[in-house]
């Protein structure tokens, strides 16, 4: 059908443009392509010669979060794009030609609005995050600089005030970044717009002027609740909070067995043993995700610390197609050669009547020290004949955490 519009309106002097799925019906090369599922569409499309206008929901889908506390943020379709993460967007890579970035007419960001009623909640879920796209659009790569671009933030925000606009203040909240080191030590380093003091608790209550002053990364060795804040004395922010689970194996090194699916690879392997508890939104990048092969991880326990039990800490989301594990394999090895089976569960995948949300499952076997623990999971390769997309997707598994006891 696309290809058939095609050569009429280009038969009346006409061209066309479109989302990239009509790259699947073949194409003239004066066609110009919106590539909206990630960017190889985009590529694709270049490289067979063809304009094209970069707008990757994986960047530029406005009407995803800005921030990863659901509870304090608008109703929206989901997902997670603070201003870092469009910020840092290049429309051009690296293996492109110079023939094919001229293809390259530019970047676009959509903002959908069937969740959005209201003029100051558009406005809310757009700035600053077009300040951002701007800066990809308009600056050489050479001369990005996120920490410039944060700076200018109060002047900025000054024009959004004086015009009277809605606008989000995640910008000026605290970053926490958690560093997994590999050899048993976990760090959280906060950061923040400017020169603001931050301060922070490790108790889980809400932090004051008379809380600890942020001074270097803040060591985690054990269960504890991160708050920390931000003390503007005109601008109050959310603090941020992270719950770290202070198992066995926090902090310890993880060797990927089978590689997550790109798009949700974000941590990995680090953050399978960081202790963070991941949130309901699993585009925060806490989660890490694998589809269409099973999770193979190995964590190096060290061999000096008894463990009985491991629990993966998944998040469920049936209609985003992430469902639970099939079934679980514990095996253990005292050199990483020669693994032993101590442990195997099953379990069925989950109906359309069963509650979404972050749920754990947990394996026992007897006490064992072996260095090497080994975690396999079996994800949910066809999606189950009640689900929309049956026979056409395969199932995440969503991972946040590898627990163990």
């Amino acid at each position: 059908v696309i290809s058939r519009v095609e050569k009429y309106l280009n038969g009346k002097g006409r061209k066309i443009i479109g989302w990239d799925e009509i790259l699947e019906g073949g194409l003239a090369p004066n066609a110009t392509v919106m590539s909206w599922r990630g960017e190889e569409g985009g590529k694709a499309a270049a490289a067979q010669g063809h304009d094209v206008i970069m707008t990757p929901n994986t960047y530029y889908y406005l009407d995803y979060c800005q921030g990863t506390d659901l509870e304090h943020e608008p109703l929206s379709i989901g997902g997670y794009l603070p201003v870092r993460h469009c910020y840092s967007y290049e429309p051009y890579s690296e293996e492109m030609t110079e023939e094919e970035r001229a293809h390259i007419l530019g970047v676009q960001a959509n903002l959908w609005t069937e969740y959005i009623k209201t003029e100051d909640h558009l406005q809310y879920m757009l700035l600053p995050r077009a300040a951002a796209l701007s800066e990809v659009q308009w600056c050489a790569p050479e001369v990005k600089d996120y920490s410039r671009f944060l700076d200018s933030m109060d002047e900025l925000c000054d024009i959004y005030e004086n015009m009277g606009w809605t606008y989000a203040k995640h910008v000026f909240q605290v970053e926490c970044k958690v560093i997994n080191s590999g050899d048993g030590e976990v760090t959280a380093e906060l950061s923040t717009q400017g020169e603001t003091p931050v301060r922070y608790t490790l108790d889980g209550t809400e932090p004051t002027k008379d809380s600890p002053l942020y001074a270097g990364p803040v060591s985690v060795s054990g269960d504890c609740v991160l708050r920390a804040n931000a003390f503007r004395d005109d601008m109050p922010t959310r603090s941020v909070v992270k719950v770290f689970d202070g198992h066995k194996a926090l902090g310890r090194q993880v060797i990927l067995g089978t590689q997550p699916y790109e798009r949700y690879y974000y941590g990995a392997p680090g953050s399978l043993t960081d202790g963070v508890i991941g949130g309901d939104n699993f585009s925060s990048g806490e989660w890490v995700g694998w589809r269409g092969t099973p999770m193979e991880v190995t964590v190096d326990m060290g061999g000096d610390v008894s463990y009985s039990s491991v629990v993966l800490s998944t998040c469920i989301n049936k209609l985003s197609y992430l469902f639970n594990p099939l079934s679980i394999k514990i095996s253990v090895s005292d050199d990483g050669e020669d693994f032993k089976e101590v442990a195997y569960e099953e379990y069925p995948c989950e109906n359309s009547s069963m509650p979404d949300g972050i749920k754990e499952y947990k394996v026992m076997f007897e006490p064992v020290n072996s260095r090497y623990l080994k975690v396999n999971a079996l994800t949910a390769r066809e999606l189950p004949s009640w689900h929309p997309k049956h026979g056409r997707r395969e199932g995440y598994l969503f991972v946040d955490e590898i627990i163990v006891l």
